[in-house]
């Protein structure tokens, strides 16, 4: 999924970025000064993302700010329902059971 991947991502881009604030600057036995920037910056981006995820975020569908008034009615209409009910116009049916042959060819 979507989520899943951007947990990958984030490791495969922090530990380059974390290698090049721990290479910037080196001390006169080549040690290096700046690895605590590893911390403070993946810390600001950790404090960024928490407040974009609190002025974004929301518990229940009527609280998010930015929801259309026909998208609310689409989802309370069909929250809890089956995949074997008539939404709107469209009627989903489940299969009865996985085409396994399908899948195998």
């Amino acid at each position: 999924s979507v989520a899943n991947a951007g947990a990958y991502m984030g490791t495969a881009v922090a530990f380059p970025v974390s290698g090049v604030l721990i290479d910037m600057h080196k001390d006169d036995d080549n040690v290096s000064t700046t690895w605590p920037w590893v911390f403070y910056v993946f810390g600001a981006i950790g404090v960024a993302w928490f407040i974009l995820w609190m002025w974004l975020a929301a518990s229940t569908p009527g609280q998010m700010k930015g929801i259309t008034d026909g998208e609310l009615e689409y989802i309370t209409q069909t929250t809890g329902r089956d995949a074997d009910v008539t939404v709107g116009t469209e009627n989903v049916k489940r299969s009865p059971s996985p085409p396994w042959r399908g899948f195998l060819t």
